[in-house]
């Protein structure tokens, strides 16, 4: 017989222990997995005369409860059975074992001690008062825990945008950088958010709830995008096959998601495989915050669909009607009709918004061109007087500088002045060719709390105009960089050459490199090095060395501009053709008719009309100007010089008017040197063409 603690011991030996007290005990474990509950009995216990067999009991006991209660239905019963078991101190089997000695053996039965081997199990105090301590320590640490997950929900907070803010969340202030995420631990249920956002309306509240098997991504702005992205392992290392599509979201303030295998981290480059598994899933929610509104309109479409698009445009909007970028980034990804329903959020908000009407307008104009804007904005300037918003909205509408300029004074002049008229005079100062009466007005359009991106970056060209580069730069930096954005490394990538020549833009093309994250400065770093080398090459006045470094694309400015650098007319024709929309088309019959100029071809008069029939199809200040050389409606020379262009289309526009019209040369010309400050393309081209013909 296999009994625990009878070695070295006979059977008659045994039967003579019985008779003097010992007892042969079996106690009952529980373990469950899972889907499968074990309930056994153990191996037999030999308890020497006077041993209470605490010790068995109490570790058998001990094992059920930490491993049988987790299986559903069955853990919990056979848990409880086998605790009763044994803390009544086991089954005792002692006559039995007595009677398989004696049939088996030859020992002679003898009778168990009085009250000791009656087959059935008995209390036992001390294992029942021991494991009931531990019971209670058990349930104590099980509590402890459970209320410890409770107080330490995971929480994402992020802020998708170029501003930092402050949000609240039950009245405690988290600051957030630009374009950061931050993670939070919070007790389980309902909390409270408020935030102010920049370029918003007024503080956003909101309510979300933390607790259960999820995850919470709080993004007060609806910027970010947020993934619930999936990643497949497998055991070899060519048989994953393609990631599934990830789920994205956008444009709210709150999500509630299935709790991911890892949540904020990247997955890892491999994970431990189940046993017997040749594949396994592993799940992960990432919040994107240093995406631009364009890149997320382009995900969201391509993964989630235009409804998914359009909700987004419309909740940022409703949420920030005064950001620039979010309202230009509308405009580019919504239909004229989705755009009509996306403008009805605040057109009827007061206090004005400003900036959604200049978008409405631009929008209406180009899309609506027969609608008088002019006279619904006359009325709404007329029946609110107090107000300076509408007669600067009305203004903006006149395209005349005498009209425009009235109105926008009077904006200023207004009990509620509209701080806009001062950059609207600013503009009209570019216009003129007075950039020190333009930066004056951006002053104090500054002093009156209007310093968005556009006055900023009006005010740095009026520097450069000024020839106040180093001024210009420090502008630029005034406002830090809440990402490695693209844009703006150009830009200063030009001022810094402007203000210390080639060592200059060299570290500017390093610090952007050194805030790329690591995979992307190894994927694209040498492309991105190629491409600034080709700009600085522009700068120093090599074209060749520029245009050998321009990508090959198929279409595109840039393919004109390639095209015209190795002087291939009839390639750079073909592609401005194809050019959308107008304005891009134009651009690219103004490099043709300069280029075409410059090597006296025969061609370059075809080009002018191309261009001339291009700007009677863009909007009403193009079209004025197609007018005037196509002989209908006649500019004075005036209203010629001060086009209300932007320096860099006006410098192309006056050299192409000086050389295709030999009377007004001198005056055409002045102007566009004026104009020609920036060494960006296409500076040197438009002073060879300067250069080319007397006036």
């Amino acid at each position: 017989m296999n009994i625990r603690g009878t070695e070295g011991l006979s059977p008659a030996d045994l039967q003579s222990e019985i008779a003097r007290g010992a007892r042969f005990v079996s106690y009952q474990w529980c373990l469950s997995l899972l889907v499968v509950t074990l309930k056994r009995d153990t191996r037999l216990h030999y308890l020497r005369p006077g041993e209470t067999g605490f010790l068995p009991g109490f570790l058998w006991s001990a094992f059920s409860l930490v491993g049988g209660w987790w299986g559903i239905p069955w853990g919990p019963i056979y848990t409880i059975g086998s605790l009763w078991t044994n803390l009544r101190g086991g089954i005792d089997v002692t006559a039995a074992v007595s009677a398989e000695l004696a049939a088996d053996h030859g020992a002679p039965a003898v009778p168990p001690l009085a009250g000791v081997g009656l087959g059935a199990p008995r209390w036992s105090a001390g294992p029942l008062a021991a494991l009931g301590v531990f019971a209670a320590a058990i349930f104590a640490l099980v509590a402890g825990a459970n209320y410890q997950a409770q107080q330490h929900r995971p929480v994402a907070l992020a802020n998708g945008l170029d501003s930092a803010y402050v949000a609240e969340i039950d009245g405690t202030a988290h600051p957030l950088r630009p374009r950061s995420v931050v993670q939070l631990e919070l007790p389980a249920g309902a909390h409270t958010v408020v935030a102010t956002l920049p370029g918003g309306n007024g503080p956003t509240r909101f309510t979300f709830t933390a607790g259960g098997a999820t995850v919470a991504v709080i993004n007060p702005d609806g910027a970010a995008l947020v993934a619930e992205e999936t990643s497949i392992y497998s055991a070899q290392a060519d048989a994953a096959g393609e990631n599934p599509a990830p789920r994205v979201h956008a444009g709210r303030t709150a999500y509630s998601l299935p709790r991911p295998d890892y949540f904020l981290d990247e997955f890892p480059g491999s994970v431990s495989m189940p046993r017997h598994a040749s594949r396994t899933e592993k799940s992960r929610v990432a919040v994107h915050t240093d995406l631009t509104y364009e890149r997320t309109a382009d995900v969201l479409l391509r993964l989630s669909g235009r409804p998914a698009l359009v909700a987004y445009f419309k909740a940022l909007g409703a949420r920030l009607p005064d950001d620039t970028r979010l309202l230009a980034a509308a405009a580019d990804a919504l239909t004229p009709a989705e755009l009509d329903d996306f403008f009805t959020a605040h057109l009827t908000t007061r206090p004005v918004r400003v900036e959604w009407h200049r978008a409405y307008q631009n929008f209406r104009r180009a899309q609506h061109p027969d609608t008088d804007l002019a006279a619904d904005y006359r009325r709404l300037a007329e029946a609110n007087p107090d107000d300076g918003a509408f007669a600067y909205l009305h203004g903006r509408l006149l395209d005349n500088p005498v009209e425009d300029a009235a109105w926008f004074e009077r904006a200023l002049a207004a009990p509620r002045p509209c701080a806009h008229a001062h950059f609207a005079l600013a503009y009209n100062a570019v216009a003129r060719g007075d950039f020190a009466g333009a930066l004056a007005g951006l002053e104090r359009a500054r002093a009156a709390g209007l310093d968005n991106d556009t006055v900023r970056d009006q005010r740095i060209e009026c520097l450069l105009a000024l020839g106040r580069p180093v001024e210009a730069l420090q502008a630029l930096r005034e406002t830090p960089a809440a990402r490695a954005d693209f844009a703006r490394a150009n830009d200063e990538l030009h001022l810094a050459f402007l203000t210390g020549g080639k060592p200059a833009a060299t570290q500017v093309v390093e610090a952007f490199l050194a805030r790329l994250p690591a995979d992307v400065r190894k994927e694209s770093g040498p492309a991105i090095r190629k491409n600034f080398a080709a700009r600085v090459a522009y700068f120093e006045g090599d074209t060749k060395a520029f245009a050998e470094s321009l990508p090959a694309e198929p279409d595109g400015l840039a393919a004109v501009t390639r095209a015209l650098c190795v002087r291939d007319h009839t390639t750079a024709a073909c592609i401005a053709l194809d050019q959308e929309p107008e304005t891009e088309k134009s651009v690219g019959y103004l490099f043709l008719y300069l280029s075409a100029c410059l090597e006296k071809d025969p061609g370059a008069e075809d080009f002018w009309r191309s261009l001339v029939a291009t700007w009677s199809k863009i909007d009403n200040r193009h079209a004025c100007l197609a007018a005037h050389f196509q002989g209908t409606a006649r500019l004075t020379e005036t209203a010629l010089l001060d086009l209300p262009f932007s320096p860099s289309e006006k410098r192309l526009v006056l050299t192409a008017i000086g050389l295709h019209e030999p009377a007004l040369r001198a005056a055409a010309f002045a102007r566009a040197r004026q104009c020609n400050f920036s060494r960006e393309f296409p500076h040197h081209l438009v002073a060879a063409a300067l250069a080319s013909a007397q006036p």
